[in-house]
């Protein structure tokens, strides 16, 4: 017997999966070692998926399942087999004001001290890309709640492990608690 993928149960119950896509995580899993899945990527798995009338949320959901149960993938790892660590935080502060403590250099180091960022690519006010010396990657989202406040969201992305994952998640909630700060102090000027 197929055991159900550990991660992906505890996120989705099989009861909940056959509701929305017509079978259970056991069933999936037989139709996709059926088809050889096994020895496919990821995308034409979910793709595969999708042709069969699985959305695409749930196309994801059973492929990552599939992944996990069949090839050992681990939670929080991508299918190129790296990690990606993520936080949020809202913070009491206008999105512009926000936005430029992530972009400036300067600014950015009353937060974020002894970190080397280079930027690839920024979007006023939303979006921060950039890269580490350690080839890693950094995304920022920043979303408007309102006039007064911002979401930050911050993916650190293709880190080598699952405990390089666990540290940088740790790492990213203390800064975005030191950004909040920051945006909160300049408030106060």
């Amino acid at each position: 017997m197929t055991s159900s993928p550990a991660r992906q149960r505890a996120r989705v119950d099989d009861a909940t999966l056959r509701a929305a896509t017509g079978a259970d995580w056991d069933g999936w899993l037989t139709r996709l070692d059926e088809w050889g899945a096994r020895d496919r990527g990821h995308r034409e798995i979910a793709a595969k998926l999708v042709e069969w009338g699985v959305e695409g949320w749930w196309a994801q959901t059973i492929t990552v399942g599939f992944e996990q149960e069949r090839r050992g993938r681990q939670p929080g790892q991508r299918a190129d087999g790296t990690f990606n660590a993520s936080a949020s935080k809202t913070i009491n502060a206008p999105n512009e004001r926000v936005f430029d403590l992530v972009i400036d250099e300067a600014q950015r180091a009353t937060w974020l001290p002894d970190v080397e960022l280079t930027a690839r690519t920024m979007t006023r006010p939303g979006t921060a890309r950039f890269e580490l010396p350690d080839g890693s990657r950094l995304s920022a989202w920043l979303t408007p709640k309102g006039t007064e406040k911002t979401l930050v969201a911050i993916s650190h992305e293709k880190l080598p492990d699952a405990e390089t994952m666990g540290l940088r998640k740790e790492f990213w909630k203390t800064r975005l608690t030191d950004l909040k700060a920051a945006a909160e102090a300049q408030r106060s000027l």
